[in-house]
């Protein structure tokens, strides 16, 4: 921004007017420059698959300060989306079992198995056909063992579900702990993009001023 002046009184002047609208123009560029930041971090998170819970996408803020303002992302787990995860320490397995279900690779509901199914196994098994006639006193019994066998079969069923989801889950959890993560630098290209924004917006406040 250029200002032509006669002298060092008239420059003075000059910028003492000056002063007020270029103090709130560039607090306005800071907001503009920090809410336009958060736009770009969803934009950028998408573009690199962070997308598992929507969380870290929807964690982006941006708010005034006494000096301008700031951008940043208050997910739990950003700092290790920025820099990524030195090997060694094994992230929690609460959260590697909801990333697995989120992106479909495990289900966290457990297998049913209907009291007819088992019934039919029971009946199948003791060479019983389904629908035949019986005495009360056998369909008594046999309802008890098919009660007795469904319970066996559903608890059987959700073991071996659980047993498979947690195997997935420890391994995709020591593989982390043995390599570590690598970080994705969301904030990183955040910030070029602010920067450009920025020096855009400026020039623009000192052409208005002008």
């Amino acid at each position: 921004m250029r200002i032509k002046v006669r002298g060092l009184a008239e420059l003075v002047r000059r910028l003492e007017r000056l002063a007020p609208n270029m103090e709130s123009g560039l607090r306005a560029v800071a907001m503009k420059g920090a809410r336009h930041g958060a736009v770009r971090g969803v934009t950028h998170a998408r573009r690199a698959g962070i997308r598992a819970t929507g969380t870290y996408e929807q964690s982006f803020v941006a708010h005034a300060t006494a000096a301008g303002a700031v951008v940043g992302n208050t997910a739990e787990h950003a700092v290790f989306v920025e820099v990524g995860r030195r090997p060694g320490r094994r992230p929690p397995l609460d959260v590697i079992l909801k990333w697995l279900a989120v992106k479909g690779l495990i289900s966290l509901k457990l297998p049913r198995l209907t009291d007819r199914e088992a019934r039919r196994a029971d009946y199948a098994a003791h060479g019983v056909v389904v629908g035949e006639a019986h005495s009360d006193r056998q369909r008594a019994r046999l309802r008890a063992i098919a009660k007795r066998r469904a319970d066996a079969q559903k608890r059987s069923a959700r073991k071996a579900h659980i047993t498979a989801a947690m195997g997935i889950a420890f391994g995709v959890q020591r593989k982390i702990g043995a390599r570590g993560t690598k970080g994705r630098r969301i904030m990183r290209q955040v910030a070029r993009d602010v920067a450009r924004y920025v020096r855009r917006e400026l020039r623009r406040m000192a052409a208005s001023l002008a």
